[in-house]
Order: structure tokens, then sequence, then C-alpha cells
């Protein structure tokens, strides 16, 4: 199927969609797809993005196991 025949297949089923969530989610899906917004930090943001690549040129990091097994802690999961 071509990607208007996709297109017109998706928008004739999404009109026939009532549920508030799933359209939302959908929403939102779609707009981090096609939105072109450029977000701007602030003045303490940007100060924490420069410690956190210095703590990484550093070694200072955790490895994902590491992270996952905090956080079960954290969560009491495990």
């Amino acid at each position: 199927m071509s990607n208007n025949g996709l297109r017109d297949d998706i928008i004739k089923k999404l009109a026939q969609i009532e549920d508030s969530n799933f359209l939302n989610a959908l929403k939102l899906l779609i707009d981090s797809k096609v939105n072109d917004t450029v977000f701007s930090l602030s003045q303490l943001q940007k100060e924490r993005v420069k410690q956190g690549r210095v703590r990484i040129k550093e070694g200072e990091t955790f490895s994902h196991e590491e992270v996952q097994r905090e956080m079960d802690k954290w969560l009491g999961t495990k």
C-alpha cells in the first residue's frame, strides 16, 4: 500500500475512534514525529548538562545493570 493509501486508511479508521485516552496517546506520538519545536534550556539546566558531560569524561558513570539494581532497591521489587 502506498503512503497516501495508508494515510487515507488510517484517517478513515481514526474518525471512528471514540476513546479519548487512545486519541491523546496517538496525538503525542504524532506530535513527536512532526514537531519541529526547539526547546530552550534555563541557565541551571545548561549548567547541569555541562556538569553531566564532565562526569562522563571523568568516567563517573553507571552501567544499565547498576541503575536497574538501584531502582529495584528503591522500589522494593527485589
